[in-house]
C-alpha cells in the first residue's frame, strides 16, 4: 500500500480534495484583503498569491503520477500536461521575483493573476474527468 492511496481510492476523494484546495486558495485571497465579494472566487489578489496558488495546484497534480503508472498512454499524456503546468508555474515565479518590473511581462503576469480558486477547481475537475472517464487512445 502506498502512502498516497487516499488520493486514488475511492476516486471521489480527488474531487473532495480539489474542493478543499479551492477553500484554501479562497482563504489565501482573503488574507491579502484586496478583493471584494465574488472576486475572491475568480481573481487572485496579487501576483504572489496567484503564483502560490498555481504552485499548490501543480504540486497537487504531480501527486497523481503514480495513479497512472498502469496505463502508459495516460501516463504519457498526463506527463505532458504536468510539464506544461510546471513551465507555467516556473514562469509565474520568474514574474513574481521581478518586483515592479512584472508589468513588462504581461502574459505571465496575467496567468499568475488568473490563479483563482474557481479557475483551479474547474481546471483540475476537467483534467481528472478527462483522465478518469473520457480518455481514450485511437489505436
Amino acid at each position: 500500500m502506498s502512502q498516497l492511496d487516499f488520493l486514488y481510492e475511492p476516486i471521489t476523494n480527488k474531487y473532495l480534495i480539489d474542493f478543499v484546495i479551492s477553500l484554501i486558495t479562497i482563504f489565501a485571497n482573503i488574507i491579502s484583503d484586496d478583493l471584494e465579494g465574488w472576486e475572491y472566487l475568480y481573481k487572485a489578489s496579487h501576483i504572489q498569491t496567484g503564483t502560490v496558488n498555481w504552485t499548490f495546484f501543480t504540486v497537487y497534480l504531480t501527486l497523481f503520477v503514480p495513479h497512472y503508472f498502469g496505463d502508459k498512454d495516460k501516463l504519457t499524456f498526463f506527463a505532458l500536461v504536468l510539464i506544461f503546468f510546471w513551465l507555467m508555474t516556473i514562469g509565474c515565479w520568474v514574474v513574481t521575483t521581478l518586483g515592479q518590473e512584472w508589468r513588462s511581462h504581461e502574459t505571465l503576469s496575467r496567468i499568475a493573476l488568473t490563479g483563482s480558486p474557481l479557475v483551479l477547481f474547474a481546471l483540475s475537475l476537467a483534467i481528472f474527468l478527462f483522465f478518469d472517464y473520457f480518455f481514450w487512445v485511437i489505436k
